[in-house]
């Protein structure tokens, strides 16, 4: 994703910065890569894109910290 590497059966995070338009300010959106120990399908999953709904991004955030990359199959990709 962009210039990380995230070994098979790893967890990274990172920062993807959307640049920006016509006198907006940039935004960061933290992303974090689980990518299976296995081969299989890439799933990703967005939240946050209404500031105002919390539920979506807490339960991407505890996604992100209970699936194990080492027990994955395919690689889970959490914006």
């Amino acid at each position: 994703l962009g210039d990380v590497r995230c070994a098979a059966g790893t967890r990274c995070r990172t920062v993807l910065t959307v640049p920006a338009l016509r006198g907006d300010t940039a935004v960061q959106l933290p992303v974090t890569v689980l990518h299976g120990a296995r081969p299989g399908p890439v799933l990703a999953v967005t939240a946050g894109v209404h500031g105002g709904e919390y539920a979506p991004m807490i339960a991407s955030q505890r996604v992100a910290g209970t699936v194990d990359p080492l027990h994955l199959s395919g690689t889970l990709v959490i914006v």
